[in-house]
């Protein structure tokens, strides 16, 4: 995270981009505050709420949102380029799933996808052992900044590509920030391996086998593994 925080992007540094990127202002003394989420309104299209936590005065609030508010999420819907490289990074012309990347993108408002954009691009300058941690913090921020999580809070894991009815667009930097508790864990790392006809995994490791679970079972003895885990039969489309 303090790599990318300290990344160059326009004559400064990556953090503070992305975190201008959801400005707002104090009700309560006047000064500009990077904003927690936005609350949309999917029938009228635009930020209705606004969330924050005033660093000059501690005021912490979620409000309606004012005029500049709706007019720089508005800003983001004419930054086409944007998500042209995002789908053609996903899914270039010509490839059989560039119609699931299409509705994957469409689950992010404009805003979002303009900032992950900016995110990867930065991450591709990463060194290799940077690269892989920087990966899993952005893997867990693009989960929280779609438009699929409804709010207030309660509904459950969504099972399609469409945004609630009243969704949260979080601040992808905040995101970035929280994502560190779930991946910063202590211990050392479970090695993982692939699956080896025949052979079976020493205590402690994981092996992975590409195949279905009959062809896997058929080949061991009883009582030789645990458990098994395996990716849904049928996953559904948000999902993956």
């Amino acid at each position: 995270l303090a790599r990318l925080a300290a990344a160059p992007k326009d004559e400064g540094r990556l953090e503070p981009f992305l975190l201008a990127l959801y400005n707002t202002t104090c009700s309560r003394c006047g000064e500009t505050v990077s904003a927690d989420y936005f609350v949309w309104d999917r029938e009228t299209d635009a930020p209705v709420l606004r969330s924050y936590s005033c660093p000059h005065c501690s005021h912490t609030m979620e409000e309606p949102t004012e005029a500049e508010d709706r007019s720089l999420a508005v800003g983001f819907r004419r930054r086409e380029l944007q998500h042209s490289l995002a789908l053609e990074q996903l899914a270039p012309h010509g490839d059989p799933d560039r119609e699931h990347a299409e509705a994957a993108l469409s689950a992010y408002p404009d805003r979002a996808v303009y900032a992950i954009v900016t995110l990867l691009n930065k991450l591709e300058q990463l060194e290799p052992a940077d690269r892989e941690a920087a990966e899993a913090l952005a893997l867990s921020a693009m989960d929280q900044t779609n438009a699929l999580w409804g709010h207030p809070e309660g509904r459950p894991r969504p099972l399609q590509l469409t945004a609630s009815p009243q969704f949260r667009e979080f601040n992808l930097w905040r995101a970035l920030e929280r994502a560190v508790g779930d991946w910063a864990m202590e211990g050392e790392a479970v090695p993982v391996e692939p699956w080896t006809a025949g052979q079976f995994p020493a205590a402690g490791r994981v092996s992975l086998f590409d195949g279905p679970i009959r062809e896997l079972a058929s080949g061991i003895p009883p009582g030789r593994i645990e458990q098994v885990v395996a990716v849904l039969p049928r996953p559904n489309q948000a999902y993956w």
